[in-house]
């Protein structure tokens, strides 16, 4: 594929000035015009009313966001641009390279490829795409990432799936290059060896955003940790490295569990408890005050506005569960993966819950999720003390 076909296209003037002011979408219904029958992935070239450039980005009729922003500036949109874009985005991560063989390699709107997803695990790359705009460009990714990585594994999100279906194009195959077998791969994230499954596990197989906070919660308990909503483990795995006497994992997935087990056993770390079941249920059953350090990190409870609300009850009630099982003298660390809840909102949800006069630090996404607009600041973590 030598180039893209391109499109001109006219927007609503509230979208020109969000463009011209940073923000990296153009939502469908704000196109007032697109020249020529547009595909996902071609390239649309937004003009003012003066006919001057306002943008190049990929377009996709068939999502909510209709144009997705690569550049303000004249570019020449090829297979050189991206490897250009890609290796800006290494260049970007090169201080975790001493401890961390995996890494969000590129962070979609953050490095300015919006609506893509690259996960690196040692030397297998995971892409997951958000937009059909990207399927139109996969040739164009392999051959920039293929010669780095020994294999490529695509994912793709619940709409692109959908939508695929929908329009009956040939389905990708999961493996782009190389080969990952059943899927389980290796990396180190602080110097500790963890395994994810590529295939099969929870977004790309881990969640690379919390390394600096799991750092951080281990350095607050050397008793009893009680790590909830543990996936594979991450935040109990880093307090027994760091000399807990005893890790309790909690999780609705048992293929989790079992591979965070799997991680204890893989950096010779006693094997840690582990209850399956849901996270509210399994607080309330538990006794109180019974752990010196308690993690919780949720799935996001709001992923559209209209659940901002019920996401705050929800925070409100996980946190009163969880903080009544912390002793006295011991912390909570709680995170919050919900964008439509601000930093200040959960913060105050935690500490109103808690009675702490303020929080022992707070915290935001790690180097390797850059961030560029307000959408994308999603991650927020907080750590208290129980006086």
């Amino acid at each position: 594929m030598e180039s893209l076909p391109t499109r001109a296209v006219r927007v609503k003037p509230g979208a020109l000035k969000a463009v011209r002011q940073g923000h990296p979408w153009i939502y469908l219904d704000s196109i007032t015009q697109i020249k020529g029958r547009a595909e996902p992935g071609d390239l649309g070239v937004v003009f003012d009313r003066n006919d001057r450039l306002a943008a190049l980005g990929l377009l996709d009729p068939e999502s909510d966001i209709g144009l997705r922003v690569l550049t303000r500036e004249r570019a020449k949109i090829d297979q050189a641009w991206l490897a250009e874009k890609v290796g800006e985005a290494r260049s970007l991560r090169s201080s975790l390279a001493s401890e961390n063989t995996g890494m969000r390699l590129i962070n979609g709107e953050g490095d300015g490829l919006p609506g893509l997803i690259v996960d690196r695990y040692d030397t297998v790359v995971v892409l997951k795409v958000y937009t059909l705009a990207w399927i139109r460009l996969l040739p164009w990714l392999v051959e920039t990432l293929s010669p780095h990585f020994d294999a490529g594994v695509l994912r793709l999100s619940n709409q692109v799936q959908t939508n695929l279906e929908r329009l009956a194009w040939a389905q990708p195959a999961k493996e782009l290059w190389g080969s990952v077998g059943d899927g389980r791969v290796r990396f180190t994230e602080n110097r500790l060896q963890l395994e994810a499954n590529v295939i099969t596990g929870h977004k790309t197989g881990h969640f690379f955003d919390q390394r600096q906070n799991r750092r951080r919660a281990a350095e607050l308990g050397r008793g009893r940790v009680l790590d909830v909503f543990s996936c594979t483990g991450g935040f109990g795995l880093h307090a027994a490295a760091a000399g807990a006497e005893e890790v309790v994992l909690t999780d609705i997935s048992s293929p989790s569990l079992a591979t965070a087990k799997r991680n204890f056993a893989i950096n010779d770390l006693p094997e840690p408890r582990t209850i399956l079941g849901d996270a509210f249920d399994v607080l309330a059953d538990l006794p109180p005050e019974s752990f010196d350090l308690v993690i919780v990190d949720p799935p996001a409870f709001a992923t559209r506005r209209s659940q901002t609300e019920r996401a705050v009850d929800a925070y409100r009630a996980l946190t009163r569960l969880a903080f009544r099982t912390v002793r006295p003298g011991g912390h909570l660390v709680q995170a919050s993966c919900s964008a439509h809840v601000t930093e200040d909102r959960f913060h105050d949800t935690v500490l109103g819950v808690t009675a702490a006069r303020s929080p022992l630090w707070v915290s935001q996404h790690d180097v390797d999720h850059p961030v560029r607009h307000v959408e994308g600041h999603y991650l927020k973590a907080i750590a208290v003390k129980k006086i």
